[in-house]
């Protein structure tokens, strides 16, 4: 029975790293039917780790959110100014104070001010603040996503429970939950789906890590069969020479 070469790019570290696809089945057509099967078997079970995942690497746990990411803490107050936003630009919008801060460049000093953003009136089906038609902006100014910020907290704020528009708030809980059970129902399903799939592909290394050992069992064994038929033969010969050799004298 030979034995795999040290020098073969299967077992070389250094060789492995350069070794290409003819090179490594070059050196598999040195190996023994043993030799084979215990390659064989190896294979199927990294193949098996590599389907199931069991052979990479955990995940390295991050100290922040992934850039992109809404933290869940964040995802309704965002949801809301949203839902604000989308809502006023269809529907208009009644008047609401934004509250900012201004640093001054020079002393560094903050100063609190307040805005009073007036009511928006409709110009042709859209939605704008008055007297904001010039020559920059011929249709007009429109609510932005800085404004709803300010305008979803005059309409209601969760946490002190105050606001002018409570039942524009119930509505829209009402459609984010839905929207959130959705969500939730399909990432159950994918779930289940990938449960499903890592069961089927376990199912299918394990039947194929057992056809490897089937299959090395059977090549020792035509090995050994070869190797006793091989010495049964030179025995044979070995006698067949002895008594031509008795025969001549």
């Amino acid at each position: 029975m030979s034995s795999i070469p040290s020098a073969s790019p299967i077992v070389s570290n250094e060789v492995s790293e350069v070794a290409d696809f003819d090179s490594i089945m070059n050196a598999i057509k040195t190996f023994d039917a043993h030799d084979l099967a215990k390659l064989m078997k190896a294979i199927v079970a990294e193949l098996g780790k590599k389907l199931t995942g069991k052979g990479s690497k955990a995940p390295k746990k991050a100290g922040s959110m992934p850039k992109g990411v809404v933290p869940p803490q964040l995802m309704k107050p965002r949801a809301w100014v949203g839902f604000t936003l989308k809502h006023a630009q269809e529907n208009g919008w009644e008047s609401f104070t934004v509250h900012q801060t201004k640093k001054d460049k020079a002393t560094g000093e903050k100063t609190e001010e307040e805005i009073e953003m007036p009511a928006s009136i409709e110009v042709e089906g859209r939605h704008i603040f008055p007297d904001s038609v010039d020559e920059k902006n011929p249709q007009g100014k429109t609510l932005i996503h800085k404004d709803a910020m300010s305008l979803s907290k005059h309409y209601w704020t969760p946490k002190t429970k105050e606001g002018t528009r409570e039942d524009l708030y119930e509505e829209f809980l009402a459609q984010y939950e839905d929207e959130v059970k959705e969500e939730v129902e399909e990432v159950e399903e994918t779930e289940q789906e990938m449960k499903k799939r890592v069961k089927e592909e376990e199912k299918a290394a394990k039947e194929a890590e057992k056809a490897a050992e089937k299959a090395a069992k059977e090549a020792e064994k035509a090995a050994k069969d070869a190797e006793k038929a091989a010495e049964k033969a030179a025995k044979e010969a070995e006698k067949e020479v002895k008594k031509a050799a008795k025969s001549k004298k």
